[in-house]
């Protein structure tokens, strides 16, 4: 079965997320899906109905 998930990322995630692929950092790239996305796709599956924006 297929879900979708909506997350928002702050600027300084998105800074971040564009830096990891810019310098192909393999190591940082793994901390930042475990710490970044996914604690926000938890959240998102978990919350019902809310903004994205109350997601961060």
């Amino acid at each position: 079965m297929e879900k979708t998930v909506t997350i928002t990322l702050s600027e300084q995630e998105l800074l971040d997320l564009e830096a990891i692929l810019v310098d192909e950092d393999q190591e940082e790239a793994l901390r930042f899906l475990r710490n970044v996305i996914k604690q926000k796709v938890k959240l998102a599956q978990t919350s019902g109905c809310r903004p994205a924006t109350d997601l961060r």
